[in-house]
């Protein structure tokens, strides 16, 4: 069963207490008790608000255990639904519709796409959900032609020998459970 709490970021396995740590979890029940406040201390909601309480959940159903189609690219479908926007005026000079950046994992976020807020280029954060090691193919939007890319960490500092890019496309290795931090630089 997969399951995806919407409104409430804090959930048990088994039976109830947020703060309740292990070394070891062996469930004793099929039991999930999602927290209906914001952390365990209760401060941001008094207890005394009248009114209707809501909090959605989504559940699933789950064939085999393949952790990226099972679990996390629904979980992120639900969380971050398609939003779409209907626009009524005279044309501009851009087409309707562009493909925009394409990767080829699923599983792999992209936490980052826009200006570098620490000097030139592009900033590119990928990040791996899935749990597994290996290359993902990166497909730049139409317009965007650099002939290399850089890895660089957190703080934007190059790390490694450039990426070289071809008709818009490269590969870099993604590390599980880690985020991948590239620096696109110069233009078409």
């Amino acid at each position: 069963m997969g399951i995806c709490p919407l409104d409430s970021p804090l959930v048990s396995l088994g039976e109830p207490g947020v703060l309740r740590y292990s070394q070891r979890y062996e469930p004793e029940h099929a039991r999930v008790y999602v927290n209906l406040f914001n952390n365990h201390y209760n401060m941001n909601f008094r207890s005394w608000w009248g009114g209707k309480w809501t909090s959605r959940v989504r559940l699933w159903s789950i064939d085999r255990h393949d952790s990226e189609s099972d679990l996390i690219t629904p979980s992120w479908e639900a969380r971050l639904p398609l939003l779409a926007a209907a626009f009524d005026g005279p044309a501009g000079s851009l087409p309707p519709s562009r493909t925009g950046l394409q990767l080829s994992r699923k599983g792999v976020l992209v936490t980052a796409f826009g200006p570098n807020p620490d000097g030139q280029g592009t900033i590119l954060r990928l990040w791996e959900q899935v749990g597994g090691d290996g290359p993902c193919e990166v497909r730049l939007p139409e317009g965007l032609n650099p002939a290399f890319v850089r890895r660089c960490d957190l703080r934007g500092r190059i790390q490694g020998e450039p990426i070289p890019v071809l008709d818009g496309q490269f590969q870099v290795p993604v590390t599980h459970y880690a985020p991948t931090t590239l620096l696109i630089m110069g233009g078409p």
